[in-house]
Protein backbone atom coordinates (compact mmCIF):
# COMPACT_ATOMS: atom_id res chain seq x y z
CA UNK A 1 0.00 0.00 0.00
CA UNK A 2 1.72 3.78 -0.82
CA UNK A 3 0.15 6.55 1.21
CA UNK A 4 1.79 10.08 0.66
CA UNK A 5 2.51 11.89 3.52
CA UNK A 6 0.53 14.73 2.85
CA UNK A 7 -2.38 12.38 2.43
CA UNK A 8 -2.64 13.79 -1.37
CA UNK A 9 -0.70 14.90 -4.00
CA UNK A 10 0.53 17.92 -3.72
CA UNK A 11 2.88 19.93 -6.18
CA UNK A 12 6.42 19.78 -3.65
CA UNK A 13 7.32 17.87 -0.83
CA UNK A 14 6.51 20.30 2.05
CA UNK A 15 3.66 21.88 0.06
CA UNK A 16 1.41 20.03 2.72
CA UNK A 17 1.30 19.65 6.19
CA UNK A 18 2.21 15.84 7.31
CA UNK A 19 -0.16 13.86 7.74
CA UNK A 20 0.40 10.15 10.18
CA UNK A 21 -1.88 8.16 8.38
CA UNK A 22 1.10 5.85 6.89
CA UNK A 23 2.89 5.54 10.08
CA UNK A 24 -0.15 5.04 12.19
CA UNK A 25 -1.27 2.53 9.99
CA UNK A 26 2.53 0.68 9.95
CA UNK A 27 2.46 0.80 13.93
CA UNK A 28 -1.04 -0.60 14.38
CA UNK A 29 -0.21 -3.48 11.80
CA UNK A 30 3.14 -3.69 13.59
CA UNK A 31 4.67 -3.68 10.24
CA UNK A 32 7.63 -2.02 9.20
CA UNK A 33 7.40 1.38 7.09
CA UNK A 34 9.40 1.58 3.73
CA UNK A 35 10.59 4.91 2.75
CA UNK A 36 10.04 5.84 -0.68
CA UNK A 37 10.68 9.18 -2.36
CA UNK A 38 8.91 10.01 -5.64
CA UNK A 39 10.60 13.48 -7.75
CA UNK A 40 9.79 14.74 -11.08
CA UNK A 41 6.12 13.92 -11.39
CA UNK A 42 5.62 17.82 -11.05
CA UNK A 43 7.32 18.26 -14.50
CA UNK A 44 5.34 15.11 -16.36
CA UNK A 45 2.09 15.18 -14.57
CA UNK A 46 1.45 18.20 -12.46
CA UNK A 47 -1.92 19.03 -10.34
CA UNK A 48 -3.52 20.22 -13.81
CA UNK A 49 -3.43 16.44 -15.23
CA UNK A 50 -1.88 17.40 -18.50
CA UNK A 51 1.18 14.71 -19.58
CA UNK A 52 4.64 16.42 -19.94
CA UNK A 53 7.97 14.83 -21.26
CA UNK A 54 10.34 14.21 -18.22
CA UNK A 55 11.92 12.32 -15.65
CA UNK A 56 10.46 10.63 -12.78
CA UNK A 57 12.44 8.86 -10.38
CA UNK A 58 12.12 6.96 -7.47
CA UNK A 59 13.75 6.55 -4.38
CA UNK A 60 13.87 3.54 -2.55
CA UNK A 61 14.88 4.48 1.25
CA UNK A 62 15.77 2.72 4.61
CA UNK A 63 12.88 0.23 6.06
CA UNK A 64 11.90 2.08 9.32
CA UNK A 65 11.17 0.10 12.44
CA UNK A 66 8.81 1.39 14.49
CA UNK A 67 9.68 0.98 18.85
CA UNK A 68 6.80 0.73 21.07
CA UNK A 69 3.45 1.53 20.55
CA UNK A 70 0.89 4.39 20.72
CA UNK A 71 1.07 7.86 19.58
CA UNK A 72 4.72 8.14 20.47
CA UNK A 73 5.95 5.61 18.47
CA UNK A 74 3.39 7.12 15.28
CA UNK A 75 5.26 10.19 15.66
CA UNK A 76 9.07 8.85 16.22
CA UNK A 77 7.98 6.71 12.90
CA UNK A 78 6.80 9.79 11.15
CA UNK A 79 9.68 12.06 12.21
CA UNK A 80 12.14 9.64 11.11
CA UNK A 81 10.47 9.05 7.40
CA UNK A 82 9.79 13.20 7.05
CA UNK A 83 13.52 13.76 7.98
CA UNK A 84 14.65 11.21 5.46
CA UNK A 85 12.06 12.07 2.19
CA UNK A 86 13.64 15.93 3.37
CA UNK A 87 17.61 14.79 2.81
CA UNK A 88 16.61 13.38 -0.36
CA UNK A 89 14.36 15.40 -2.22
Amino acid sequence: MALFPEGTRVGRFGDGPLKPGAAWLAVRAGVPLVAVAVTGTDRVLGLDNKFRRGRVKVIVGPTLYHQGSGREAVNDLMNRWRDWIASVV
